[in-house]
């Protein structure tokens, strides 16, 4: 279920954030990798949007490593990041499960440093579930619980050009792996 853009919505978050003490005075930063254009846009997009709440936003450069070392503790986590999350393996442990297990704090994948304890749960059962069912429930009903706190804000705006040879059967695009479905490929005679 998508986000609405509701920025009335947005400062009534702000405003209970500030009430709990968080300061949104101080310029919050996003680092963004610099070698990759698509998170400098999207990072503008973001400054622009939370300028309209009085939010200053500076985009910080940074590279890869500096920025994955950076999520090692919650103190040095940048306020915001842009990164990807493709596939390792096809299973939801690779998203929800390693993004949002407390357990994987100080690791990139959970920089939000999300805990609830009952995503936690049904996280750790379904990742030693041998029940294909019981597995699809679990991760189901943990995705909603995450969805519903939005710990993160999940963009899919890859703009995916791919030049194949005239030969090349069976390509299809797949939102994982490299926006490919390559075991179905094959060379035309």
């Amino acid at each position: 279920m998508p986000y609405a853009f509701d920025l009335t919505r947005a400062r009534a978050h702000c405003d209970a954030a500030r009430a709990a003490g968080v300061d949104l005075s101080r310029p919050l930063e996003i680092h963004v990798q610099n070698e990759l254009e698509q998170t400098v846009q999207a990072a503008q997009m973001y400054q622009a949007d939370l300028r309209r709440l009085g939010i200053t936003l500076r985009i910080v450069p940074n590279t890869w490593p500096g920025i994955t070392s950076s999520t090692t503790r919650s103190e040095t986590t940048p306020d915001m990041w842009i990164h990807w999350v493709s596939t390792y393996f096809v299973d939801p442990e690779n998203w929800v499960g390693q993004m949002y297990d407390s357990q994987f704090h100080g690791t990139w994948k959970a920089s939000s440093w999300y805990s609830n304890p009952e995503v936690d749960r049904l996280l750790r059962a379904a990742r030693t579930s041998l029940n294909r069912e019981e597995r699809q429930r679990l991760y189901a009903d943990a995705t909603r619980r995450v969805v519903a706190d939005a710990p993160d804000i999940w963009v899919y705006n890859t703009v995916n050009l791919r030049g194949l040879s005239r030969r090349i059967e069976g390509y299809t695009f797949s939102p994982v792996g490299s926006g490919g479905e390559i075991r179905l490929m094959s060379l035309a005679e």
